[in-house]
């Protein structure tokens, strides 16, 4: 992901992408070729504005023996972050089926390992670095899938001193992490899942999440109204890193 300070609505964020190298052979008389780069990057456009606000009454606030508005600050920040995590997750929609997916959407299986591996080895045969995988998983895919082995919870098939049933731990998957997430789409009669390199998404937003308090007294209303918002843009930008 990226942060900038000094973007805003509209302006162009760039990723580099790293061309593949060639390697040659040195020729008896000590001649070679070079190869010409033409770096290309992946463009991000920072236009997505999205806002928390809420009014207090003048009487509310001057009752109230807290700061109403310092209670629900952590819930704002909590909105937008679950907001954003919403948008990053509807990206999965735009994944090709034919080439991206493992298992079915109309005949779904319980998550184990062998949808696991299948995934694992398509991401392999691309060529994508195991470093940086994860895999976002929805919560039946642990309770009726990998929580229902006993390779995944057993303490003495796991090498952990107590059963994952009475932890709650969530192993890696061939050394990648897995996150338990409510946000995925559905598909047909089954969850989605992903796995995906961390350059699959970009998220480019301003570091800051403004704050602006105003007066509700033009609009006749006895209130302060309470604004958030802040500035961003998720976007695909490695289409074969999921």
């Amino acid at each position: 992901s990226a942060t900038e300070n000094l973007l805003g609505f509209g302006d162009i964020y760039h990723f580099p992408i790293q061309e593949s190298l060639t390697v040659g052979t040195v020729s008896a008389n000590a001649d070679f070729d070079s190869t010409a780069l033409s770096p290309t990057d992946a463009t991000v456009t920072v236009n997505t504005n999205k806002y928390v606000a809420f009014e207090i009454p003048f009487r509310t606030q001057r009752q109230s023996d807290v700061e109403i508005k310092e209670q629900y600050a952590d819930a704002v920040g909590a909105a937008i972050a679950d907001d954003t995590d919403g948008n990053l997750a509807s990206t999965a929609s735009n994944l090709d089926g034919a080439t991206e997916f493992v298992g079915s959407s109309t005949s779904p299986t319980k998550f184990g390992k062998e949808l696991a591996f299948q995934a694992m080895l398509l991401l392999s045969d691309l060529n994508v670095p195991v470093e940086g995988l994860s895999f976002f998983l929805p919560p039946i895919a642990f309770f009726e899938g990998l929580y229902q082995k006993d390779e995944w919870t057993a303490a003495h098939m796991t090498g952990m001193p107590k059963s994952v049933l009475t932890t709650g731990y969530k192993f890696p998957i061939l050394g990648v992490p897995a996150y338990s997430t409510t946000k995925l789409a559905t598909t047909d009669d089954a969850y989605r899942a992903i796995l995906a390199h961390k350059e699959w998404q970009a998220l480019v937003r301003q570091v800051k999440l403004d704050y602006y308090k105003e007066s509700s007294l033009p609009a006749k209303r006895a209130a302060w109204l309470h604004f958030w918002e802040t500035l961003y843009r998720y976007a695909e930008t490695r289409a074969n890193h999921a």
